[in-house]
């Protein structure tokens, strides 16, 4: 400020400096960045470690795996919610190959605390199990797509969940020995699928349970000894879901869900009379 010569005081006017375009080229860029980092860290373990955390040797942690079941790509994401003391967060899990999956784990909660983890399956996909180890750490199972475990101290609760299309079901092959088979002769069957499934069950035992898509399902039997001992029987549990049965084929009904929901197919086979054998000593 200065004076002039007419006795008035002249101002001088203030210099304002505005930042280049470039500068906030960066700043966005930065933002843009922090809300990526954010998006691309697991919701679960960020939101669950904020709902509760637990300092000390005296701590647990939750781990929440996906598997993909038949028929589910295992690149599929499924939504979830995670639920402490009341307050429930939502969080995303890319599904992974059997048998572990992909996972998300929390961060230290307080021993005691119950966390519920429930998912929303996909339009057309089904929750085919859930599992919990270790089995203490279970408190309430809320079928099909929900449980609730608690933190174990100095210990990893892991829950997981499988998921399959809901157009597929289970079937299990079970062999009776009739007359003339030996208990624990091995025969072979087909089921159909994208390849067909080779399945052996021996006499007397029976196949673990197979996914095969709903519907009818055509058992067929592969001889591999000749004379071979042909179908002579068949049926199933649930009762009601035979369909057909021939002297090598056994057709029943697959209803869609998990392995609770599967079909057991009983086959029986025997060794035919002997064309060929002499007469009876008289």
């Amino acid at each position: 400020m200065k004076d002039n010569y007419d006795g008035k005081k002249k101002f001088k006017p203030a210099q304002r400096r505005f930042a280049s375009l470039s500068h906030y080229g960066f700043v966005l860029v930065g933002i843009l960045s922090g809300i990526l980092m954010l998006l691309a860290t697991p919701v679960f373990a960020q939101d669950i470690t904020s709902l509760g955390s637990c300092e000390g040797a005296d701590c647990g942690v939750i781990k929440v795996c996906k598997v993909a079941g038949p028929g589910v790509n295992p690149t599929t994401q499924f939504s979830f919610t995670g639920t402490l003391d009341n307050n429930t967060v939502p969080f995303t899990l890319q599904a992974g190959p059997a048998p572990g999956g992909n996972c998300v784990r929390s961060g230290k909660l307080l021993i005691g605390s119950q966390v519920t983890v429930s998912e929303n399956p996909n339009p057309g996909d089904i929750v085919s199990s859930i599992t919990v180890e270790p089995l203490t750490a279970l408190v309430t199972e809320n079928p099909p797509t929900s449980v609730t475990v608690k933190v174990i101290s100095n210990a990893v609760t892991e829950v997981t969940f499988t998921d399959q299309s809901a157009k597929v079901g289970y079937l299990e092959i079970c062999k009776v020995a009739g007359a003339g088979v030996v208990s624990g002769t091995p025969f072979k069957f087909t089921v159909p699928g994208n390849p067909p499934v080779k399945v052996t069950v021996r006499a007397g035992q029976c196949s673990p349970a197979i996914p095969v898509s709903a519907g009818n399902v055509k058992i067929t039997e592969v001889f591999s000894i000749m004379p071979h001992p042909t179908i002579v029987a068949c049926s199933t549990f649930p009762n009601g879901r035979q369909v057909a049965c021939t002297a090598s084929t056994s057709t029943v009904q697959v209803r869609p869900g998990g392995i609770s929901t599967q079909t057991i197919a009983n086959i029986t086979n025997a060794m035919p009379p002997c064309p060929n054998c002499p007469p009876p000593n008289k």
